[in-house]
């Protein structure tokens, strides 16, 4: 069964530092493109992760997102001298300028009511530049627990998997709608390509006598069928007909047969609805009947959606 290029999958897990959190979205693509959203802890192994998703995703636009919670706690160091620095100009400052509340900014040349006050807090000063410093997280992957990383990665994988085939049921029934129909309307123009010439016939016959009806002599039935032989030759569409359905047949056997050991299915579908646009188009180029002509634009209605549709198949 086809499968669509659409779905998402998350999987959840502890690994020997804390806990795993990873999400994966893929819709259409022709190719195959990956989104790596990692911490730091995973930057290192972007690309093996990247080789991984492409092995077993095969097409479509791939994001994955990677959450990780550490069981650390937040590493700061306080950098007492940049503190003491900041406390003595500070101080300096209010002594040079002798005054418990002054002006300290001026903008566009109008006077801001804002102070600065000489009793500053302790987080207030924290929260100066340089003061408290964040430590790197000590953590660091190895290659065990990144193999249990790989695995949630795959878990994630088959809950996408399972959407994409969800998906592809549905595109399938879609499918055979289309197909059924366009089969029905093949079936009418098959019908209706006799019945052209036998038309044709009629009125060459009847605009001919109408020209010729006193001129002597009268037109030769052999003159007639000459013209008829050429116009049957040129407006022949046996063979057309017989593609289209060959076609149809093609495409619902691509379907119903896909499975994931079959390579480039939805490029395959869109490969076929391009011979079937083909054939209708000169359907429509050699026709003189309306109904015919009118049958030719169902037809090809029926052919975009069809290829809109298998551009979303993997």
């Amino acid at each position: 069964m086809i499968q669509s290029m659409t779905g998402f999958g998350k999987a959840e897990g502890e690994v020997n530092f804390g806990s795993v959190e990873i999400t994966i979205q893929s819709v259409n693509n022709r190719f195959f493109a990956v989104r790596c959203h990692l911490p730091e802890l995973l930057q290192d192994y972007q690309l093996a992760i990247e080789k991984h998703l492409k092995k077993r995703l095969k097409r479509g636009s791939i994001a994955i997102n990677i959450r990780v919670k550490t069981d650390e706690q937040p590493q700061i160091k306080i950098n007492f001298e940049i503190a003491q620095f900041y406390a003595t100009q500070i101080s300096q400052l209010l002594s040079e300028l002798n005054t418990d509340e002054f002006l300290i900014s001026e903008q566009g040349g109008e006077l801001n009511n804002f102070f600065i006050r000489p009793d500053m807090s302790v987080g207030e000063l924290l929260n100066l530049p340089l003061v408290v410093e964040q430590q790197e997280n000590t953590h660091r992957i190895d290659e065990k627990t990144f193999a249990e990383i790989l695995e949630l990665i795959d878990a994630a994988i088959a809950e996408l998997k399972k959407m994409r085939i969800e998906e592809g049921q549905t595109i399938y029934e879609d499918f055979e709608m289309r197909l059924a129909k366009m089969q029905k309307t093949t079936e009418f123009i098959e019908k209706r390509k006799d019945e052209m010439l036998t038309t044709y016939q009629q009125k060459l016959k009847t605009r001919l006598n109408d020209l010729l009806v006193d001129a002597t002599p009268a037109i030769k039935e052999a003159d007639l069928a000459r013209e008829l032989a050429i116009y049957a030759e040129r407006s022949d569409i046996t063979e057309e007909i017989l593609r289209l359905q060959h076609h149809i047949k093609q495409f619902y056997t691509t379907t119903k047969t896909a499975d994931e050991t079959l390579s480039e299915v939805g490029r395959k579908l869109d490969f076929i609805t391009q011979e079937m646009l083909r054939e209708v188009n000169t359907i429509a180029s050699k026709t003189a009947s309306v109904q015919i002509s009118s049958a030719a634009v169902e037809l090809k209605t029926e052919i975009e959606k069809l290829k809109e549709q298998a551009q979303n198949v993997l």
